[in-house]
């Protein structure tokens, strides 16, 4: 596409409609059935359906975290653009009030009352025209993300750029290390930019251990057919990896962003996934974003569906 990502459509499963169901474990299931009924000695493990929850912190702040600069900027626009953002960016920087973006107290009080495995994403790349997190070195943003990581497990969200420069992440890798002192071993690709074989390659010398970017932007499903995490195995080198990929199955921003979709379809499309993997004995992963979850009537909506996949999830 646009960001030199694989589309969706161009896919095998997509065109042939069978994008919504982990096909390869249906189909392993299937076949571990013929064995025992031929070979009934043969004991294969059930594997039993579980579920974890990640978010994406492209924008942990509205105002906090800019500059001097940036703020400046952003307020002669909002008054320029009378959407009465003034008021609140004034507000937030001079008088200490709450960041609209900052609902993270929202975010994690969620995921305690259903205690299930929580993964946060953070980008610390430099910041460009797809990039618009603050400085890793703003003290804010810091203290977000150690008081996050005090809790949670805790990842790197690579830069575009870092998608296919190594350089560029290994410099990302080791600022979050630096930040909360602990070794980095997750990683999503910020605009989910997988260069195949070249990114999955660069993350694993890095040191990073799992990631997470396995699925479409524009489509919700199984991309891999599969519902389970798996090996990196490069091709290119004829080698198999200490990578594990976990898909995940459905974003926010897919939903809500490119499919236009209002709350009760969207929660139609999230319970069928559910509802899929739990039959192939899978593992369910969401994405959101803390930018969707706003305490706004514009994020109302997605509040509702956000509610309602983490009740639906719940092994």
């Amino acid at each position: 596409d646009e960001y030199g990502r694989f589309r969706s459509s161009d896919s095998l499963a997509f065109r042939n409609g069978f994008l919504n169901i982990p096909v390869v474990d249906l189909w392993a299931k299937e076949f571990a059935k013929s064995l025992v009924k031929k070979f009934q000695v043969l004991t294969f493990k059930r594997n039993e359906y579980n579920a974890i929850l990640t978010f994406d912190i492209d924008e942990p702040f509205a105002y906090l975290g800019k500059g001097m600069i940036g703020n400046i900027g952003g307020f002669i626009h909002d008054i320029a653009s009378k959407s009465g953002k003034a008021s609140q960016r004034l507000g937030c920087l001079a008088r200490g009030e709450k960041d609209p973006y900052e609902v993270f107290d929202y975010l994690t009080g969620s995921c305690d009352r259903i205690k299930l495995e929580t993964k946060f994403f953070f980008p610390v790349g430099n910041h460009s025209g797809y990039d618009k997190n603050p400085s890793w070195k703003n003290s804010d943003y810091r203290d977000l993300i150690n008081r996050i990581a005090e809790k949670y497990k805790t990842g790197l969200h690579p830069s575009f750029k870092a998608s296919t420069d190594s350089k560029v992440l290994n410099t990302e890798h080791q600022r979050l290390r630096v930040i909360h002192g602990k070794d980095c071993i997750l990683s999503r690709f910020h605009f989910l930019k997988i260069a195949m074989p070249v990114s999955y390659r660069n993350i694993n010398n890095a040191g990073i251990k799992e990631d997470y970017s396995m699925g479409y932007p524009d489509e919700p499903g199984f991309r891999a057919g599969l519902a389970r995490p798996f090996r990196f195995y490069d091709v290119a080198e004829e080698k198999m990896t200490d990578l594990r990929i976990f898909p995940f199955e459905v974003m926010d921003v897919t939903l809500a962003g490119y499919k236009k979709m209002n709350a009760g379809t969207a929660k139609d499309v999230i319970s069928n996934l559910i509802m899929q993997t739990r039959k192939a004995g899978g593992l369910f992963i969401s994405i959101w974003h803390n930018t969707s979850l706003l305490d706004t009537p514009e994020c109302r909506e997605w509040r509702e569906v956000f509610e309602f996949t983490l009740k639906e999830q719940v092994p």
